[in-house]
């Protein structure tokens, strides 16, 4: 219904309105029954958020949210690998199994430079050193 020469009013004030008097839409806010004690250990053994919440078919948002309520330590978002190319993984693959940086790069699915930088952060000596220029 319109009245003649008037113009209708925006949509977000009819939602105002309509939320006044208690006639709002209905919120999809139902929380999922998932806590951060069932997201945490696959967090801590080195899934990513991203495929937490690709795997649970929710948010990354909720995903955060669940583990800081249950007290997880988060881990750096810029380093994508320490938590994999630990000292321990580096010593059992680099120098007890004597793979070549390759190798250990195609195992954890990084680059070799990475594979590089976590040796030389963990104080493990490279087989060949690098040549003085």
């Amino acid at each position: 219904m319109t009245a003649e020469g008037l113009r209708s009013p925006h949509y977000m004030t009819i939602f105002r309105w309509a939320r006044a008097e208690g006639k709002g839409r209905t919120q999809h806010g139902d929380r999922l029954p998932l806590t951060g004690w069932d997201v945490r250990p696959s967090y801590e053994a080195g899934v990513s958020v991203k495929e937490l919440a690709r795997r649970l078919h929710v948010g990354k948002t909720t995903v955060y949210k669940r583990l800081g309520e249950a007290g997880t330590k988060m881990r750096p978002s810029r380093v994508k690998y320490r938590h994999i190319l630990t000292e321990e993984c580096l010593r059992d693959l680099y120098v007890d199994r004597k793979l070549r940086a390759q190798t250990v790069a195609e195992k954890v699915g990084c680059s070799i430079g990475s594979v590089y930088n976590h040796l030389r952060r963990n104080k493990i000596p490279l087989k060949r050193p690098r040549r003085a220029t």
